[in-house]
């Protein structure tokens, strides 16, 4: 009977889990294949992964497989066994009595290749090898070919029992003596040598050398292990045993039509079962890793790391639920399915619960009360569960959330959002009296998601709809989660997640920055880890100063499901709750080893194809199209790799793509260097590789017909040029003497312009004298007249006179002037000591204007005979200082009389000087400054009028050259 329960009891369990299973990821047919049926497999020195197949070779990238047969040079579509040396060449042993090998794009063969070519294969090949010499050694069933470094070839008829590679590198094979004795051979360079015998009891024996760390022999239905260091151990021989594949110096696998089965040398004990109901041929593992399983008729299979454990449920149970409380993991199902192991989950227990109609609900939430008490959070309600199987109903709402905060319990429900006190349970205040799906407190604010966006709220406040300031808080809200930093990271059902700090939105991430999906399911925060599970897949989103990596993990790398219902991370023992059951890895495990390898393919120019060189590459102008065809190897990123390139000589900036190759139809003449970087999923970049070439230049774009041109070119223009000069110089010559002359002519016009009202006032006093029958003073006053008209007219023709001249010129004029006023004024010139009269020259006819109006507006209107006009010269380092100064009644009262007795030539005379000046200022960096200033008695009165006129010196002193 108590056999009997047990037996009920282990059923039982057996029925609600099926226990850990390892994650794997198939490849087959149409994944690109060449076929289901794979016998071998073999790494090269580039990264890449070669599988021989029933129906061709098949070459592997991580994203591609690229496949070979008969079509491109192998024997025979049938391949049995591979083999990589030293020189990266990849060894190909087809099903049919024949060898070849691949090397940088091409496939040599017997027919084409003059060493192999010598090669007569009459039997199976069992082993293909390479000692450390560099001999490639080929063993049949009764030849051992050597293909020796120097391209000689050696055949050694022998029967043995198997061979292989010692820890020296040397090749070494056992033959069998007798029954149950064999003789151990070793090739040292070009001759065999005797090391020993061996021997075993039985009759049907046969020797394998899996690794130089261990023989394994057959002997009936059992096997035995023989490592070099230690004793041997007997292994029973599994059913239908297709294989054995070394997988390192501790690890071997039996493969069988069941699966295979996984030893290890130090404890001598199998570690592990796998693909219980394949057929397997072969195990390999990567560089990366990775172990590889070869299938008959299941094509290829892949485990990215052991660490990788999956937990199925009984039908398939979707896990809902996963939190660690003490030191046991808690797990939450459909139909309300109660799980408790250990973090590594190797110990699991169902707990029953004695409510019956909780089998209809999921478990969304746990949360501990105390030390015998739980509370669950289910699509039924809200249950309280003591000692692991007692429940009380809390509420019939279907639980959404539930959280701890500030001693109390947060809960989100499908009617409302509430707080419960932890000691009783009983609600505390409603926050919101509808439904939500999901909530969290973060300082005062206390946040929550419902169908139509998001939330917040102060204790007894107002909702805020957050959809009003972000359009991204709109839709629906499905999970919510604080961070240490006060960052709120808010998951969305299409629009990915934001985080928000403050009221500000400071991040919003979606797949375009690498997320899984924009459909959020769940969210958890680890440290500087943001969890993120969505329906394609998890994804880790690493912060690090404000800037973000993101990491995605589906099935390929060995989730159970793509789709994730719950994400709880334990330092770094990450959980994930899928539909198709519980998957737990380490993180640092995970991306343990990996590595992002990039390789150039193929280059395709001008219709034909460079195999990774492009040495010495010139397209003609005319055909300038290149495509160059790469692959980012990382087995673990299960194709998800990133290109960042740029085309030196065309675009210099960083673009990113996700194909793997890049076409330039047409190409412009230079010189161009591609450089390619790629990034795994996991962040790791690769060395970048660079692609050289040159587009032909055409033939006006080359050197020697440039110089020419240019040369010719040059000629041409500058003799254009220097005549077009020719044409200016003598056309600008001709306008400059046109203008001169013009100008001269204008301001000899300006100075006549000047004289006629002078020349009328003077007729009138030589009238008077004649009406007063003065003869004396009409001869007298005749004669000084026309000795200033003859001044006039030789000072007028000249552009500068000097100093000297117009000193005398103002004399006449001034004199003339007192006797026409009746000797009203008395006048004065004075020179400062030091200045040459015949060293200054200044423009004629320039001071006469305001000497006149000096007398005709200052010194007439007085009415006395007092009347003063001093002349003064004199110079500092910069100027030629005239000032004409008198002690007239002032401009304001002179004003006054013109309104009266309005005089049009007067003013004409000053509007006249002020153009001459402006015309001569033109063009000149120090111009002929002029300043007037009113004179005032102490009384403020008016007392005369000074006039202030400032010559550059550089401009009217004469530069005498001497002797």
């Amino acid at each position: 009977m108590r056999h009997l329960f047990m037996l009920f009891l282990i059923l039982n369990l057996f029925l609600y889990s099926r226990g850990q299973e390892f994650s794997y990821t198939q490849y087959n047919v149409k994944d690109g294949l060449a076929g289901s049926v794979v016998y071998c497999a073999a790494e090269d020195k580039d990264g890449f992964l070669w599988f021989g197949t029933e129906s061709g070779l098949s070459r592997y990238d991580g994203t591609h497989f690229h496949n070979f047969t008969t079509a491109n040079g192998l024997p025979d579509n049938e391949i049995i066994k591979l083999f990589v040396d030293s020189r990266n060449r990849v060894w190909i042993i087809p099903f049919r009595n024949s060898i070849c090998y691949y090397q940088r794009g091409e496939v040599h063969n017997q027919d084409n290749d003059p060493v192999l070519h010598r090669l007569s294969i009459t039997s199976e090949i069992n082993i293909i090898t390479e000692d450390r010499y560099g001999n490639i050694i080929i063993e049949g069933a009764y030849v051992i070919h050597i293909i020796c470094i120097d391209g000689k070839i050696m055949d050694i008829e022998s029967p043995n029992a198997g061979g292989g590679l010692t820890k020296d590198g040397l090749f070494t094979f056992f033959s069998c003596v007798s029954s149950g004795s064999y003789t151990q051979y070793v090739l040292d360079k070009d001759r065999f040598l005797l090391k020993g015998k061996r021997s075993f009891v039985g009759k049907s024996t046969n020797a394998i050398l899996i690794s130089p760390n261990l023989n394994v022999f057959q002997q009936g239905d059992s096997l035995y292990a023989v490592p070099v260091t230690g004793e041997r151990f007997s292994i029973t021989m599994p059913p239908s045993l297709n294989s054995l594949s070394g997988i390192d110096d501790s690890l071997f696998t039996l493969n069988t039509t069941n699966g295979a089965l996984m030893y290890d040398l130090r404890t001598k004990k199998q570690f592990a079962y796998f693909l219980r109901e394949q057929s397997v041929n072969a195990v390999i593992r990567d560089s990366e890793g990775n172990l590889w399983f070869m299938c008959a008729g299941g094509g290829l299979f892949r485990i990215g790391t052991l660490g990788f454990r999956n937990v199925t449920f009984r039908e398939g149970l979707s896990v809902t639920s996963v939190q660690m409380i003490g030191n046991s993991l808690y797990i939450g199902t459909e139909r309300s399915g109660l799980w408790r192991s250990d973090p590594g989950l190797q110990q699991m227990t169902k707990q029953e619960i004695s409510w019956h109609t909780n089998k209809l609900g999921r478990i969304m939430a746990f949360m501990p009360i105390d030390k015998n008490s739980l509370l669950l959070g289910t699509d039924v309600g809200l249950l309280k569960l003591d000692h692991l199987r007692e429940v009380t109903v809390l509420g019939c709402a279907a639980v959404k959330s539930v959280s701890s905060t500030k001693g109390n319990f947060l809960i989100s429900t499908s009617q409302s959002v509430e707080f419960r006190r932890p000691s009783d349970l009983k609600k505390l205040e409603y926050i919101w009296p509808g439904r939500s799906t999901f909530s969290c407190q973060q300082d005062s604010l206390i946040f929550f998601g419902t169908l139509n966006g998001l939330y917040s709220v102060t204790s007894n406040g107002k909702p805020r709809f957050w959809g009003d300031i972000y359009p991204v808080f709109k839709t629906r809200i499905s999970a919510i989660a604080a961070s240490s930093d006060s960052l709120l990271w808010v998951g969305t059902c299409g629009q990915g997640i934001t985080g928000i700090r403050n009221g500000r939105l400071l991040y919003a991430l979606t797949e375009k920055d690498g997320l899984a999906s924009n459909t959020c399911r769940a969210i958890f925060i680890s440290g500087d880890d943001i969890w993120v599970g969505t329906d394609k897949g998890l994804s880790r989103v690493h912060m690090d100063k404000g800037h973000f990596r993101i990491t995605t993990f589906g099935t390929e790398d060995g989730l159970s499901s793509d789709i994730i219902n719950v994400v709880y991370v334990n330092k770094n023992d990450v959980y994930a709750g899928t539909v198709g059951g519980l998957t737990h890895f380490n993180i640092d495990e995970a991306a343990e080893r990996s590595f992002c390898k990039l390789r150039i393919t193929s280059i395709q120019v001008r219709r034909a194809t460079w195999n990774y060189d492009t040495s010495g590459l010139i397209l003609p102008h005319h055909e300038s199209s290149i495509r160059v065809d790469f692959a980012g190897i990382s087995y673990r990123s299960a194709g998800y790799i990133t290109y960042r390139y740029r085309l030196k000589g065309l675009n210099n900036n960083w673009q990113t793509t996700r194909e793997t190759f890049l076409s330039y139809p047409t190409l412009p003449s230079g010189t161009y260097e591609l450089e390619v970087v790629a990034t795994n999923k996991f962040g790791i970049g690769s060395d970048p590789i660079r692609v050289a070439f040159t587009v032909e230049q055409l033939l006006w774009e080359k050197a020697w017909f440039i110089f020419v041109a240019g040369a010719l070119l040059t000629g041409m223009i500058w003799v254009l040029v220097w005549r077009r000069i020719r044409q200016l110089k003598r056309k600008n010559a001709e306008k400059i003497s046109i203008n001169n002359r013009m100008a001269e002519l204008e301001q000899m016009s300006l100075k006549a312009q000047m004289n006629p009202h002078f020349i009328f006032n003077s007729l009138n006093s030589i009238q008077k004298y004649v009406m007063e029958k003065d003869i004396l003073g009409v001869n007298k006053f005749i004669t000084d007249f026309s000795r200033l008209i003859r001044l006039t007219l030789e000072i007028t023709s000249k552009s500068r006179i000097s100093l000297d001249e117009e000193v005398r010129y103002i004399s006449y004029y001034l004199e003339l002037e007192r006797v026409r006023f009746g000797n009203a004024f008395r006048y004065d010139i004075v020179i400062a000591s030091g200045i040459d009269r015949m060293a200054y020259y200044i423009p004629p006819m320039l001071l006469q204007p305001y000497v006149e109006n000096s007398i005709r507006h200052g010194l007439r209107y007085r009415g006395d005979e007092k009347g003063v006009i001093l002349i003064r010269f004199a110079e500092n380092k910069e100027h030629l200082i005239c000032t004409i100064e008198d002690n007239g009644i002032g401009r304001k009262q002179a004003a006054q009389f013109k309104r009266g007795s309005p005089i049009e030539y007067q003013s004409r005379g000053m509007t006249l000087t002020a153009r001459r000046m402006e015309m001569m200022n033109q063009g000149r960096a120090a111009p002929i400054l002029i300043d007037v200033e009113d004179l005032e008695t102490g009384d403020h009165l008016p007392s005369g009028t000074r006039i202030v006129l400032c010559f550059p010196i550089q401009y009217v002193k004469k530069i005498t050259v001497g002797p």
